[in-house]
């Protein structure tokens, strides 16, 4: 895995890559796919509450 830089506003469904640790996939992913939130489940922690309020999700 790797991480990219995108405009939040263009990919408000992707995942930032410092919430993906302990992260599980609920689908394949192809090499190059961008991670969303449907397609994960992230567990519980500090920094995806701050996502989370932030964001608006």
């Amino acid at each position: 895995m790797r991480g990219e830089a995108v405009n939040i506003a263009d990919q408000p469904d992707h995942i930032p890559i410092g919430l993906v640790q302990n992260a599980r996939l609920e689908e394949d992913i192809r090499a190059g796919e961008m991670i969303s939130f449907d397609r994960a489940s992230i567990p519980e922690s500090l920094a995806l509450h701050c996502w989370e309020k932030g964001s608006g999700i």
